[in-house]
């Protein structure tokens, strides 16, 4: 991974489409968060998602907020994580050409939402997100929300003992 971040990293030097700088940034952003380098991933997301807002890619944006989500999750700031998906969700449901990425935005709030203890709207959230990737037949997303969901089961099963 450190190998592909290297190569990521070199070629933006010469990138000069700022759609795709941001998106390329993002994607190493990620991989920050992977190599536990979360406040590098944190920052760079950040700049990532005020540039893409700049130009106006809402696409690359909403991948953005929600690699945030995820490392919010990782230091544990629930809190600020459902807020970015909150605004994930909303931007991809504000426009039909994003309506593609509605599944990730339901599946990542729900997990946020999850950790933050707000178990009612992670269910719906997650439940949303499960109806759309088995309308898709996309066997490992659906394995994915399954798997938050049996998560909010047990959950939810030791807190109401």
């Amino acid at each position: 991974m450190q190998a592909a971040i290297n190569s990521l990293l070199a070629n933006l030097e010469f990138e000069r489409d700022q759609r795709q700088a941001s998106r390329s940034r993002s994607q190493v952003a990620f991989m920050f968060i992977c190599f536990g380098r979360k406040d590098e991933a944190l920052k760079t997301l950040h700049d990532c998602a005020r540039s893409q807002e700049s130009i106006q890619d809402y696409r690359g944006l909403i991948a953005t907020q929600l690699r945030q989500v995820q490392a919010l999750q990782a230091i544990n700031d629930a809190a600020a994580a459902v807020e970015i998906a909150r605004a994930a969700l909303s931007r991809s449901n504000a426009d039909p050409a994003l309506a593609d990425l509605q599944h990730f935005a339901y599946h990542h709030l729900g997990k946020a939402e999850l950790q933050a203890g707000l178990y009612g709207e992670a269910r719906q959230h997650l439940l949303n997100a499960l109806a759309s990737r088995q309308q898709m037949s996309d066997h490992e997303l659906v394995s994915s929300t399954q798997a938050a969901l049996a998560l909010l089961r047990r959950l939810t099963t030791n807190t109401d003992a």
